[in-house]
């Protein structure tokens, strides 16, 4: 379906609340089930942005195209959708560097582009994460319980650092 040419549908004034990466969490075997564009109907859209708008009853998930043309912004959906692919690189190198085991202490270390992380066993069969200053035991209230979850959660505590980092660097 094009809405482009449903009547009532706005065209011009839309919002971006933000872009996302429909393949995100699968491996590289697994099968991406890719979304459609619901503006223009183009199948295979891989970042989604999801735009709102004020006189319209509901968000839209469109392509990087439609997300221009409907916000009348052609640099930054662009440029969101950049650093989300950035970003993916980022952990996908970082999910590469082995961790190296200490068996003195039972945890776990990788050194990630300068950045030590570490990932520690809890006595009370939780996780936690080290990185830079920060300490992360819980998310949300809940404990980390296994290793996958830990290594996932190091990854966005490494992206608080880097971000950090940047800012304070420019």
């Amino acid at each position: 379906m094009n809405l482009w040419d449903v009547k009532g549908v706005p065209h011009k004034g839309w919002e971006c609340e933000g872009v996302i990466d429909v393949g995100d969490g699968t491996s590289s075997s697994d099968e991406i089930e890719y979304e459609q564009c619901e503006m223009c109907g183009n199948e295979k859209i891989r970042y989604v942005h999801i735009m709102k708008h004020a006189n319209y009853f509901r968000e839209l998930r469109v392509g990087c195209v439609c997300a221009e043309r409907m916000s009348g912004d052609y640099e930054n959906p662009r440029k969101a959708e950049n650093a989300l692919k950035n970003k993916l690189l980022r952990k996908k190198n970082f999910l590469k560097k082995p961790w190296k085991y200490n068996p003195l202490k039972g945890s776990y270390s990788k050194k990630y582009k300068g950045t030590y992380i570490t990932l520690v066993k809890g006595r009370y069969d939780s996780w936690g994460i080290y990185c830079d200053k920060y300490r992360l035991w819980q998310v949300r209230g809940q404990k980390i319980k296994d290793f996958k979850a830990a290594e996932a959660l190091a990854f966005e505590l490494y992206e608080l650092c880097y971000r950090r980092q940047e800012t304070m660097a420019a």
